[in-house]
């Protein structure tokens, strides 16, 4: 919502006045009235424009389908809330809401006209009045289940990568037993290489002290070993190089392998979101229909409730005791039509208003399917983006390798070659000094593979080394973050059921205080119950079922229906339902109000006791009254009469 004075003020003060300016709404021209905290009870006949103030504050407050219309004689509205926090308000223009020059107490609509303005279009009354269907989205309306859905998605995702990593580190960890076995192995190797390399070196010592070896001859020699040294250090490259190669390959072949398993639906992706795309444009559609009918409902039904002085037309007595055959002006032809034909038409819009919002709300249910979908169908496309990125590293890397093996080749067939000419000199000039070359060729050998053990002796710690670090360090940790991520998972999946539990207790709690404080006759008990459905789905999939216990005459209690229940207990019924939804979502922390109107089938008495009980759990009630009713109610209540309503 957007704001022309910066960000908006808070909800009133507790105790503190607060004052409503209405111009041009509902039947009103224009009216200032200040409402103290409390209970506020609005007196007055019907037509007085009672139920056009509340529906103005409604809207003021924030509300859509509860909210006001405009006067049908002019062409802008307004209505303003001033509190000891700010001001806020509510333009009405030719097209409906003006909202860039609108500043409503909060942005949340659903809220209000669920569990604030508790009118005669209230869903939780017409739901109770209807049989009691629909009462689990009802009272749901302002939890977000489609970002916990996401949240759900997002958390599973981070712990599979993690299990995968686990998975990873204990396989590798099953390796550790035979690579310290290995590196013993080694160790043992190396021990009899440096004996022997020692026994031999002693051989050439005594040797070289017996032969007369020239100059050179021990050059020779010296290039002679250094070249066996280049050419075993070529060999460990040469071996080194290939091993990576093995490696790479295996690589390779686990990333085709997961990306023969993954298969990317791009045409049921796109028939996906053409879908998205068309329901959110219908879903669009209905709900400015709804909109639509909601406003020519409002501005009929308030030319009907106004409409109460003589009949037009004939003046025939019979016309004037019976509403139905008076005739009234058509506000968009100016035709005179009799009550009773604007009122049928009007209950075939109201059923028609109820279908469409039922078709609203089957698309969203679908629309939230339908994204999950491209969700999990989007997940395995970015997948198989970074595996095909993965092979392309990959096959980079094993282009590189080839090139260093082939290097490797040539630089050993080079050193082999210098070796053999090296060996027919010193052959030649070594003579008789076969058997010392011998022992040089052996010791050349042994000092290979010494190179050769430390080398791999090496490689192994460094495996050993890594894998322990894994399993010593980040295995706890990625544990320990997966336990953590269930733990979140299950607080998300139970999040839902533990806000369902607390609307029921709640309603319960506070349903059968009121009957225990109304005393209806022969209604036992009033109940919800939560039903969990079968169908999967990561937050469970339930429906509010209501339950009347009666008290038959003989003492014994027994269930009943709602059908089966007086006017006033329904009604009664539904404003608690509204109640229940008002405090389990901490509505007053945003907006301290609760409007009653429409309460005629609870008997003086009994509403008494009703604004008392909702008094105690909210800073500013007001209610509309008859003033037969408003005579029965305690004078700690404040009043506003239906003349202070008027014309300014």
């Amino acid at each position: 919502m957007s704001r022309a004075n910066g960000p908006a003020p808070g909800p009133p003060a507790l105790g503190a006045e607060v004052t409503v300016s209405v111009e041009n709404l509902g039947g009103i021209d224009s009216t200032t009235v200040t409402v103290p905290a409390g209970i506020t009870v609005l007196t007055g006949e019907n037509a007085t424009n009672r139920t056009s103030f509340l529906r103005s504050l409604a809207a003021v407050l924030g509300g859509r389908e509860s909210a006001a219309s405009v006067k049908s004689a002019a062409e802008t509205g307004r209505v303003e809330l001033s509190t000891s926090q700010g001001t806020f308000t509510r333009v009405y223009g030719e097209a409906g809401v003006d909202e860039p020059a609108s500043s409503p107490l909060t942005d949340q609509p659903a809220i209000v006209d669920g569990f604030v303005a508790i009118d005669e279009r209230n869903p939780a009354r017409r739901a109770i009045r209807s049989g009691g269907e629909g009462l689990r989205d009802l009272l749901m309306a302002p939890v977000d289940t489609e970002s916990i859905r996401a949240s759900i998605r997002e958390t599973r995702t981070e712990r599979s990568d993690l299990e995968a990593q686990l998975e990873r580190i204990e396989a590798r960890q099953s390796d550790l037993q035979e690579l310290r076995e290995r590196r013993s192995s080694i160790e043992s190797d190396l021990e009899a290489v440096a004996s022997e390399l020692a026994t031999v070196q002693a051989d050439i010592e005594a040797a070289e002290g017996a032969a007369d070896a020239g100059d050179d001859l021990a050059d020779l020699r010296a290039e002679q070993s250094r070249i066996r040294e280049a050419i075993g250090e070529a060999e460990r490259t040469l071996e080194r190089q290939r091993d990576r190669v093995a490696s790479l390959e295996s690589e390779r072949e686990a990333i085709e392998s997961e990306l023969a398993a993954i298969e990317v639906e791009a045409d049921r992706l796109a028939d996906i979101e053409e879908r998205i795309e068309g329901l959110e444009r219908r879903k669009r559609e209905l709900e400015g229909f709804a909109n639509d009918l909601a406003a020519v409902l409002e501005v009929n039904r308030d030319l009907l409730a106004d409409d109460f002085g003589p009949a037009s037309g004939t003046g025939d007595l019979t016309a004037a005791l019976d509403p139905s055959g008076r005739t009234i002006e058509c506000w968009t032809c100016g035709s005179e039509v009799e009550r009773a034909q604007v009122s049928d038409r009007l209950d075939s819009l109201r059923e028609r208003l109820e279908h469409t919002r039922a078709e609203r709300d089957e698309i969203e249910a679908e629309l939230g399917e339908l994204r999950e979908a491209a969700a999990e169908i989007e997940g395995e496309k970015r997948r198989r983006e970074q595996l095909e990125a993965d092979r392309r590293d990959v096959e980079a890397e094993l282009d590189l390798r080839a090139e260093r093996i082939e290097a490797a080749r040539t630089e050993l067939a080079a050193l082999r070659e210098d070796l053999e000419d090296l060996e027919s000199a010193v052959e030649a000039d070594a003579g008789a000094e076969g058997d010392l070359a011998t022992a040089y060729e052996r010791l050349s050998d042994l000092e290979y593979e010494r190179g050769r053990l430390v080398e791999e002796r090496s490689t192994v710690a460094s495996e050993i080394e890594e894998i322990e670090r894994l399993v010593e360090a980040d295995r706890p940790r990625i544990e320990e973050r997966i336990d953590a991520l269930s733990d979140e998972l299950e607080d998300l999946r139970s999040r839902v059921a533990e806000i369902e539990t607390a609307v029921i207790e709640t309603f319960d709690e506070h349903m059968n205080e009121l009957l225990d404080r109304l005393a209806y006759r022969n209604v036992e008990r009033v109940w919800l119950e939560r039903r969990v459905g079968e169908r999967e789905d990561p937050l469970g999939e339930s429906e509010f079922v209501l339950h009347v216990v009666r008290e038959g005459p003989d003492g014994a209690v027994y269930e009943d229906t709602v059908e089966t229940l007086s006017e006033s207990e329904r009604e009664l019924i539904g404003i608690v339902l509204a109640l229940a939804g008002y405090l389990v979502h901490d509505v007053g922390e945003s907006v301290p109000f609760l409007l009653l109107d429409s309460v005629e089938a609870i008997d003086a008495d009994r509403l008494g006791s009703v604004l008392g009980y909702v008094g105690e759990h909210v800073p500013y009630v007001l209610a509309a009254v008859l003033p037969e009713e408003a005579a029965a109610l305690s004078e700690a209540y404040s009043r506003i009469p239906a003349a202070e309503l008027a014309d300014a």
